[in-house]
This record gives C-alpha cells, sequence and structure tokens, in this order.
C-alpha cells in the first residue's frame, strides 16, 4: 500500500512539474516576442488572456466528464501531452514574423486545454490515495514539483534558446513535455483497487447533493478569483519587468528561478499547515501575507536587491494554491464531488480570474501605463481578496459529510 501510494505521488508530482512549468512558457517567451518588429506588448497580453480563459472554461467540464467516467489519470496525461503540441507553435513567430499572433493563438489554444486538466485530476488522484488528513499534505509534496517546474522554467527556456536558437529551442521543450506524458502513462498504469468503485458511486450520485456545499463553493471561488486576478497578472509581466530593468534575460531566468524555488518549500509547508490548521486557517494567512510582501517588493522598485528577496518571499506565501486551495476542497466536500469542485474553485476562481487579472494588466499598458504603475493598480484586486476572507465558513458551520 506504502509502495502503490509512493508510485502515485512521484508520477503525479512529475506531472505538476510539467504542467506548471509549462503555465510559465509563454510569459518567458513574451521577453523574446517583444524584440520581433511589429509586435505589441499589450497584445502579447491579450494572447496570454486566451490561454488562460480555455483553461479556466475546460476545466469545469473536464473535471465532470472524469467524475461521471473515471477517467482521471487519461486526462491527466492529455494535458500533459498538449502542453507540448503547444510549442511548435510557439515557436513559428521565430520563423514566420508576419504570422506571429496567429502561431501564438494557435498555441494558445493547445496551451490553454492542457493547462485546464493537471489540477483538479492530480487532486482527485491524490485524495483518491491519500486518504483523510494526508491529503492535503500528500498535495503539499506534490505541489512542490510544481513549483519546481515554475523555478527552472525561466532558466530551462533561456538555456535552450542558448543551446539550440529561438525556434528549436522551444520545439526541444515541447518533446520534453510529450516524453513526460509518455512515461507517466506508462507510471500510472496500476489503479487504485477502489478506483473502479469509486467511479460507480459517482454514476449513481445526484450533482444536486452538492448543492449542500454551495456557499462554501461560491466563497472561496470568490476570494480565490480576486487572488488570482493579481497573481496571474504579475506572474505574467513580472519576467518582462525584470528584464527591462537589468536589460538581460540571462539574469531574469537567474532571478526568477531563485525567487520561485522557495515555492517548492512553500507547498509542502502550507499542505502540512492545510493538513493541521484547516484549509480557512491557511487560505487567510497565505492571502494577506502576500499582499503585504509584494506591497514591499513595489516600494524596492529598482533596488533588485530588496526586490529579489521581497519577491521570493512572497512567492512563498502566494504560489501555494493547490495544496492549500484544493486541499482545503477535500477536507470540506466528499469524495463524490471533489473533482467537480476542484474543477470549479481551480477553473473559474484560479483561471478564469487569472484571466480577469492578465486583461486588466494588458489594458492598463494599452492605455500607456508601465508595468510597475499596474502593478499598483492591480494591487487592488489583492486587497478585495483579503477583504472577502470574512465569508470562508468556518467548518463547525458546513454540511456533515457524512450526510452526502
Amino acid at each position: 500500500m506504502i509502495k502503490e501510494k509512493l508510485k502515485v505521488l512521484s508520477y503525479t508530482s512529475l506531472g505538476h512539474f510539467i504542467n506548471d512549468g509549462y503555465n510559465l512558457l509563454y510569459p518567458v517567451l513574451i521577453t523574446y516576442y517583444i524584440e520581433i518588429g511589429g509586435l505589441k506588448l499589450w497584445i502579447l497580453g491579450v494572447i496570454a488572456i486566451i490561454y488562460t480563459l480555455i483553461s479556466g472554461f475546460v476545466s469545469t467540464p473536464a473535471s465532470l466528464y472524469a467524475d461521471r467516467n473515471g477517467k482521471h489519470k487519461e486526462m491527466l496525461i492529455l494535458g500533459i501531452i498538449m502542453d507540448g503540441i503547444a510549442a511548435p507553435f510557439l515557436s513559428l513567430p521565430f520563423l514566420f514574423h508576419g504570422f506571429s499572433y496567429e502561431f501564438m493563438i494557435m498555441g494558445a489554444l493547445f496551451l490553454g486545454i492542457g493547462q485546464s486538466l493537471y489540477h483538479p485530476m492530480g487532486a482527485y488522484i491524490l485524495s483518491d490515495a491519500f486518504e483523510g488528513s494526508e491529503a492535503p499534505s500528500a498535495m503539499g509534496i506534490n505541489g512542490s514539483f510544481g513549483s519546481l517546474g515554475r523555478a527552472f522554467m525561466p532558466s530551462m527556456v533561456v538555456l535552450s534558446i542558448m543551446l539550440f536558437g529561438k525556434f528549436y529551442g522551444v520545439n526541444f521543450l515541447g518533446i520534453v513535455a510529450i516524453l513526460a506524458g509518455i512515461i507517466i502513462n506508462m507510471g500510472l498504469s496500476v489503479k487504485n483497487p477502489e478506483r473502479n468503485k469509486i467511479t460507480k458511486i459517482k454514476k449513481k450520485s445526484s450533482l444536486r447533493d452538492l448543492g449542500k456545499f454551495k456557499y462554501f463553493i461560491v466563497a472561496l471561488v470568490s476570494v480565490t478569483f480576486f487572488r488570482s486576478m493579481f497573481l496571474s497578472a504579475t506572474t505574467t509581466y513580472v519576467p518582462t519587468y525584470v528584464t527591462s530593468i537589468l536589460n538581460s534575460h540571462y539574469l531574469m531566468g537567474i532571478i526568477l528561478t531563485l525567487a520561485l524555488l522557495t515555492a517548492v518549500i512553500g507547498q509542502p509547508f502550507f499542505g502540512y499547515v492545510t493538513s493541521k490548521k484547516g484549509g480557512r486557517f491557511t487560505v487567510t494567512v497565505t492571502v494577506t501575507a502576500s499582499t503585504a510582501i509584494f506591497f514591499v517588493f513595489l516600494l524596492a522598485k529598482n533596488n533588485m536587491w530588496i526586490a529579489a528577496i521581497s519577491y521570493s518571499i512572497y512567492v512563498f506565501f502566494a504560489m501555494s494554491g493547490f495544496p492549500v486551495l484544493l486541499g482545503y476542497v477535500t477536507q470540506v466536500v466528499p469524495k463524490e464531488f471533489s473533482t467537480t469542485s476542484s474543477g470549479f474553485v481551480w477553473g473559474i476562481g484560479n483561471t478564469i480570474g487569472g484571466a480577469a487579472g492578465i486583461g486588466l494588466m494588458s489594458l492598463l499598458n494599452a492605455m500607456g501605463y508601465t508595468i510597475y504603475y499596474s502593478f499598483w493598480i492591480m494591487m487592488i484586486t489583492s486587497v478585495i481578496s483579503c477583504l472577502l476572507l470574512p465569508l470562508l465558513p468556518k467548518r463547525t458551520k458546513l454540511p456533515s459529510t457524512s450526510s452526502v
């Protein structure tokens, strides 16, 4: 049993590494796209909205499909492979400048579908293998590999382009993702013995029972939506912001890699805190702390030492959504509806919220605001997320999971 759990954790962690790493592929490539003559930064930002919106809208129906058909593993693998298929399209603007936007949009379509699938599927597979209070901690360890992927992606992009050139370097990263999907498919071929039983339960269950948890889901989605508006907007534009200050892709890659590595510790730490203190407590801590620390990052402005340290601390608190948000869901919502509920929280709250944030940030850029001053305006959304935290119900006020 322990061996099977470790196997599940290992291969889903590889999936998380690839998935979250490729979430930063396009934002890092923006720093290279902007060097192509005639391309506008705000339009590149709009394309980021496209793949983020697709991810958000696909996540919930894909979760419903997986719940009803027991296809969690297959959907997870499909997402990883789609991330890889996006790479050739994202590489073509470097060869055919006149069709840059068109190829980016095609890449965004595949990337959006790929990014929509891992988190609800991964959360279910882990909660299925690790029962009860073990689930958030396992998700925290798993999430640390997602953070590793995010941390290494800026440097991986820069290094691949330095070694193979822009076109072949991006395609190399696509091959890596597809190979990872094949490896995960082979590694997760042994299914949990209870999975077929659980799948039958799901087919018999009525989604009307999920309505008992409607207030909890709406409250968590609301907090997550505004949290993600800020997080996604800053994550998309920080590579360009740092590159503009340092005038170096290489230094940008190093600084972001070092900063993003803090989430490797943060994810398992906050997964453990979620297990011990509960999701409501941990969501409150991570949202309020990340808001305060980004304020310090903005005050640092061109002092890159203070900025790098404060951004690293910000990442430690902010990029903990997988074990905190979805771990919170597994604590409250019965297993029959965990993937669907995770789809709502991650798809609508985290992903569509992120698209709204990138959209607002891109609009500010189109209006002539610098990235720096746009960050200040975007701070309002993070403050709103803090103000919504009291809406999260205490577990004593939630319906009994045994009644479902």
